[in-house]
């Protein structure tokens, strides 16, 4: 998932803005520009503090009453094992 995806992603419950607040980074070649991605990670709705993971690359964002919570668990508990990553400008 893009970075800049964020800015129109929102909670599918709340209508409010989600939140990065875990991510791994992965760095992929598309037509011949280097794009770092975000593969895994966990965003949260900054009004209702819902958790959607990243995985993969894919977001899962469904309303409550479409999820499967099994799942969704899974895929959270998943993201927040993965360790953070920071781009070498955060480490500056």
């Amino acid at each position: 998932m893009r970075e800049n995806i964020l800015k129109i992603l929102v909670c599918p419950d709340c209508g409010n803005e989600l939140e990065l607040i875990k991510s791994n980074k992965k760095s992929r070649i598309i037509g011949g520009e280097r794009i770092e991605e975000i593969w895994d990670g966990i965003l949260k709705c900054k009004n209702c503090g819902r958790l959607f993971p990243i995985t993969r690359g894919v977001v899962w964002i469904y309303p409550k009453n479409l999820m499967r919570k099994d799942i969704i668990n899974k895929l959270i508990s998943s993201a927040q094992r993965t360790r953070t990553r920071t781009s070498p400008q955060d480490s500056e």
